[in-house]
């Protein structure tokens, strides 16, 4: 039951004080320009699970004494190894979540970030139950082990995301759809690692670099998606104890490309037809039943980008890639 945000106790000292609320948690106060923050929990972390349990809001404005407090942030573990936190609502004045916010959270299964989180730090939902969660669209990068040994499902990554970092999504063992959007340049090492329900990706034209064993022990993944013309530059192993079978490319000149560059060439390299929008058909053809994602998964709607499965009212079906 949510429960009304009431001051207990605070503590002043120079420009700076600390608050805590009924729900026990604490906020560190910034005297000068008025704002609130979560405080870290690193010292404490371990009594989390006692601390905080089942719905959690955060307020946009706290009150102190008479004067107000707009929260701007969660600091390092603040609500790490909170075992039996199940929701949080993040106000839409929050705009940085630090390292290990919520990490070891584990019946915490879903979480919306507002539009106003730009930071996301190392570890922050590490170990948690999440199996969804909806990011900011302001998002710029999503740091090291981010979603660590998650079982997330699905993700949508916003096109504000131009990098995800060392193991971001290593061990997300339930992952099986992840869109990366055409804004990202980089992905880090160990990036998509033991992702083992994870059959196909698609890498937009934007990815120039991909670190060291990035979709290594994948053991379903056999078909990436390549749109770009040039292969990007690779670490060691990147493909190791995966059976990728076949990459998917734009056109013949990328073709004769990848089949001369490592670790490309060791597979079949083959080119996608396009055209979803701009195909000619005659008077009789059937018509288009639905667009679905490489693991087969219905999409809502034509895609904007990228490959996709075309299924039509005969009953055929047809790879594409929409430019």
């Amino acid at each position: 039951m949510k429960r009304l945000f009431t001051l207990l106790s605070m503590f002043l000292c120079l420009h700076m004080a600390w608050a805590e609320s009924e729900e026990n948690i604490r906020y560190n106060l910034n005297e000068a320009d008025k704002t609130a923050t979560v405080a870290s929990g690193k010292d404490s972390f371990m009594h989390n699970s006692i601390l905080f349990k089942g719905d959690i809001v955060i307020p946009e404005t706290i009150t102190v004494g008479g004067v107000t407090y707009t929260v701007t942030g969660l600091e390092d573990y603040c609500f790490a190894t909170s075992s039996e936190l199940t929701s949080i609502t993040i106000p839409n004045t929050v705009t940085t979540l630090e390292p290990y916010c919520f990490y070891g959270c584990k019946s915490l299964s879903s979480i919306t970030l507002p539009e106003s989180v730009t930071s996301v730090g190392d570890y922050c939902f590490g170990f948690s139950g999440l199996t969804s969660i909806t990011l900011s669209n302001n998002l710029t990068s999503l740091e090291e082990f981010c979603f660590y040994l998650c079982p997330l499902t699905s993700i949508t990554i916003p096109n504000s995301v131009t990098s995800i970092g060392d193991d971001c999504f290593c061990g997300c063992e339930s992952l099986t759809s992840v869109s990366i959007p055409n804004s990202v340049t980089s992905l880090g090492e160990l990036c998509f690692r033991s992702c083992k329900s994870l059959t196909s990706i698609t890498l937009p034209s934007s990815v120039t670099s991909l670190g060291d064993a990035c979709f290594s022990v994948c053991d379903k993944l056999t078909t990436i998606t390549m749109l770009s013309a040039e292969p990007p530059s690779t670490g060691n192993n990147l493909f190791g104890d995966t059976p990728l079978q076949t990459v998917y490319v734009v056109s013949e000149d990328a073709k004769n490309i990848y089949q001369g560059v490592e670790p490309w060439s060791a597979y079949d390299i083959v080119v996608l037809p396009t055209g979803i929008g701009n195909a000619v058909v005659g008077t009789n053809a059937p018509s288009i039943a639905g667009y679905y994602d490489l693991s087969g998964k219905p999409l809502t709607g034509k895609p904007n980008f990228g490959p996709a499965i075309v299924r039509y009212t005969n009953g055929t079906s047809r790879k594409v890639i929409v430019k």
